[in-house]
């Protein structure tokens, strides 16, 4: 469980470079469902 401070960050990052971000950040293991 990643801290909330994290989840927001991953969460503007998202809205700026959707396909990157999901990308990066799933290989980091912050989105996980």
């Amino acid at each position: 469980i990643k801290p909330i401070d994290e989840h927001l960050f991953w969460s503007i990052t998202v809205s700026s470079n959707t396909n990157d971000a999901y990308i990066t950040l799933d290989s980091n293991g912050y989105i996980e469902r």
